[in-house]
């Protein structure tokens, strides 16, 4: 009963400490000239462009260590995802975003929303929803050009959900328009 009560606090704590670090309402302004749509069309575009098989998902653990793999390898495996797809199940239910995501391959096109050392965050185009979708490149030169507001496609492996964060680690920049 300890641990149920302790856990609790600790998601309402993670929920109001997201809350505070996102505005309910995102300033798109940075984005230039573009609109949404045309910013959606760009990411059809880029996915297109992306050499990808798609199949069906299969359950995956994820093991204690999982091995890098290859900008080859994951662009081999990867399925194409809608971000906002993911963050709202996340968002919505913690335990189906697991069953769903966790230990497969995905890209996904997203605004960059913040760079720090080791990873950064990107959310979807034209939407601010709550937590975090944070990128952990294998190559730390991919960070280099980036900024706030620009629109990036990223493939790699979603390796831990929590009720703030969706984390893909083993993570290659595909393209930044």
């Amino acid at each position: 009963m300890k641990k149920r009560i302790l856990s609790i606090f600790l998601a309402l704590g993670m929920m109001i400490a997201t809350s505070v670090s996102v505005n309910a309402e995102t300033d798109y302004s940075y984005l230039d000239d573009m609109t949404i749509n045309e910013l959606k069309a760009l990411d059809e575009e880029i996915h297109k462009r992306i050499p990808i098989q798609t199949s069906d998902t299969e359950e995956t653990e994820i093991p204690e260590e999982t091995e890098v793999l290859s900008y080859d390898d994951i662009l081999k495996e990867a399925e194409k995802q809608d971000l906002e797809t993911m963050m709202t199940k996340r968002y919505n239910n913690t335990v189906e975003a697991e069953q769903e995501y966790l230990g497969n391959i995905y890209t996904v096109v997203g605004v960059v929303s913040s760079i720090y050392n080791s990873y950064m965050n990107i959310e979807p185009i034209g939407r601010d929803i709550m937590g975090f979708f944070s990128v952990y490149f294998v190559n730390k030169e991919d960070y280099i050009g980036l900024e706030p507001g620009k629109v990036i496609c990223v493939a790699g492996r979603i390796d831990n959900i929590s009720p703030a964060s969706l984390d893909m680690k083993n993570a290659y920049l595909i393209d930044n328009n």
